[in-house]
């Protein structure tokens, strides 16, 4: 049986439920506030609250205190320093990209003024500027060719025993009985040899012949002939090493006076005499010289189709596609890296290097060929 509620308790009940219903919508009223308005803090409850003086007994009671005084306090004031910070940030990335774009200004304005000095140089032959470069450039290849003539190799094939070791001709010692052919030559690195080459020196020297020699201490010799073309080349002041085992001889020479010559051209001082030398009235065409040799690097695979075609007129299709294709691309090779060396050499102001000047020339009649470059000579 459900309890009926009396007369006297009714009004009692109507009064919590409004302030229930009151308390409900008070409430969500602040969960709104404390969503919007920062952090509130509140309390709903019945009877007496700690800290917030007498409330009447018997009532709910809604109290909200927001905690602005010492939280809220403490939150602006890191606000106020992480809106400092960040100013301090953006300031400091925009410095940042201040100075990043003045640097992008001076590398530009420094490449202008470079171009501009190239192109002066290259219109001017006589100009300073481009005889600084000349000098610079013969300076880097005599320390470059000095060095590479340091080392001296060799290698020969025949029946061989034995083996010489040498600290200058006053500390030689050793012996050894050859029968071979053989060839000395710089140093063990083939792809450098073109510095000797250019440089106008001999690269392989070549020996054949029957030698026998006995070497002792402060240049005590004995050797069944003289003659210097049935043996190694040797230099009285060489660190050298030979060692003939069976059917192979090998050589390899540490040439001072060279090392002497390379360490006195680092102060632009030549003892040997033998480094190449600015001639003030050779005429250069630098410009020509750059464009050239971009030319020849960029389009020097026109060499494939041109031979191809020059082939195919000449002996037809099936000698086109074998022999035009191979001839095609050897003068491709030769001419791409004929362009490297133009390029870097540009100064110079040479006159071309391969004929005809450029890959395609239908209107020039000359014969393909490659000419050795003027700074073999004095230049």
């Amino acid at each position: 049986m459900l309890r009926q509620d009396t007369p006297s308790r009714q009004p009692a009940r109507c009064v919590d439920h409004f302030f229930g219903l009151g308390g409900l919508l008070f409430e969500a009223a602040c969960s709104y506030i404390t969503r919007s308005m920062g952090p509130v803090r509140f309390s709903l409850r019945a009877g007496r609250l700690k800290g917030y003086g007498p409330v009447r007994e018997g009532r709910p009671h809604v109290k909200i205190s927001r905690v602005l005084r010492g939280e809220e306090c403490g939150r602006q004031a890191i606000g106020n320093e992480a809106g400092r910070m960040f100013q301090i940030e953006g300031s400091r990335k925009a410095q940042e990209r201040e100075t990043m774009r003045k640097t992008r200004c001076m590398k530009w304005f420094a490449g202008v003024v470079i171009a501009a000095t190239f192109w002066t140089a290259g219109a001017r032959a006589a100009d300073p500027v481009n005889t600084a470069f000349v000098g610079a450039e013969i300076y880097l290849w005599n320390r470059l060719a000095d060095f590479t003539e340091i080392l001296q190799s060799g290698v020969a094939i025949g029946p061989c025993i034995g083996g010489e070791f040498a600290i200058t001709k006053y500390g030689t010692v050793g012996a050894y009985v050859a029968n071979e052919q053989g060839v000395a030559f710089p140093h063990f690195i083939p792809p450098l040899w073109i510095i000797n080459y250019l440089d106008d020196q001999q690269i392989f020297t070549p020996h054949k012949g029957l030698y026998e020699t006995r070497a002792f201490i402060n240049d005590h010799r004995w050797e069944n002939t003289p003659m210097e073309d049935v043996r190694f080349p040797r230099g009285p002041w060489d660190i050298r090493a030979q060692v003939a085992a069976g059917l192979i001889h090998i050589s390899l020479s540490v040439q001072t006076m060279q090392v002497y010559d390379f360490l006195a051209g680092l102060i632009c001082f030549d003892p040997l005499a033998d480094d190449q030398a600015r001639d003030p009235t050779a005429p250069r065409q630098p410009a020509r010289q750059l464009g050239r040799g971009v030319v020849n690097i960029v389009a020097g695979v026109v060499e494939i189709p041109v031979n191809m075609n020059q082939i195919n007129e000449e002996k037809g299709g099936f000698a086109a596609v074998s022999y035009g294709l191979a001839r095609g691309v050897w003068r491709t090779g030769v001419r791409m890296g004929v362009g490297v060396l133009e390029v870097v050499t540009f100064p110079m102001g040479w006159e071309p290097i391969i004929e005809p000047e450029f890959p395609f020339e239908p209107t020039k009649a000359t014969n393909w060929r490659v000419s050795q470059p003027a700074f073999r000579r004095q230049y």
